[in-house]
């Protein structure tokens, strides 16, 4: 039996405010899974996430519909390439890292840039 607490309005007690911070700030801010795997690239599911652009190949940008409060979030992610147990891997890439918009790389071990398989990003920080 699946379940959902709907609420108009989160309160706490002084007591309790650890955990209100943590459903706060503890969840991430953008998330998205992106499949790279037909060489164009397509969001198939997001939050937070207004566009992706190609930046060349097996790079790739996200653009987030609500910026970041600041350009210190945290950055986490996964790739999968098919299957097998052979190659996958991501990099977060933003030398300069903004608050609207998050770089990655999608790479093979051997280092090479691939336009292939799916990624899944998030990103934990705090909303402008």
């Amino acid at each position: 039996m699946a379940g959902k607490i709907v609420a108009d309005t989160l309160e706490h007690s002084t007591a309790g405010s650890i955990a209100t911070n943590y459903v706060v700030n503890g969840v991430a801010k953008t998330w998205v899974y992106y499949d790279q795997s037909s060489g164009t690239g397509s969001i198939q599911d997001s939050l937070n996430v207004s566009s992706a652009d190609d930046d060349g190949t097996g790079k790739q940008g996200i653009n987030f519909t609500n910026s970041m409060g600041n350009a210190l979030y945290s950055v986490g992610g996964f790739n999968e390439d098919g299957f097998g147990e052979n190659d996958a891997i991501g990099i977060h890439r933003d030398g300069d890292q903004i608050r609207s918009a998050s770089e990655f790389n999608y790479l093979c071990m051997s280092g090479t840039s691939k336009n292939e398989g799916k990624s899944s990003i998030q990103l934990y920080g705090d909303l402008a």
